[in-house]
């Protein structure tokens, strides 16, 4: 079993070890078949936020969806363990064997 945990993690390392050479910036060469363009300084997008209002709309609708779904979650866990309180199945339990050992009536 040991053996085959670190086969498992030799094989796992070695396959993580590709992708992150393949992130590495090459370095210079004197090859002409491979150009490497670097002028210093890290190409960053230029991002612009707006907000506006049905940004902010959709944002506030997304959290009251949130909200929802964590209130429902909370009343089903709530039901879940009043559900299945042993003090409470054994009240149910007790009940059920009183209601069908009870005598019948016929008189």
């Amino acid at each position: 079993m040991k053996v085959a945990s670190a086969a498992l993690v030799a094989a796992v390392s070695l396959s993580l070890a590709a992708p992150a050479a393949a992130q590495e910036q090459p370095e210079p060469s004197d090859d002409p078949a491979v150009t490497v363009i670097d002028d210093g300084q890290e190409a960053q997008p230029e991002i612009q936020v707006v907000l506006d209002e049905d940004t902010s709309a959709v944002v506030r609708r997304i959290r009251r969806e949130l909200v929802v779904v964590a209130i429902a979650m909370t009343a089903g866990l709530l039901v879940f363990v009043w559900h299945t309180s042993p003090s409470r199945r054994l009240r149910v339990a007790t009940r059920r064997a009183t209601a069908t050992t009870a005598p019948a009536d016929d008189g």
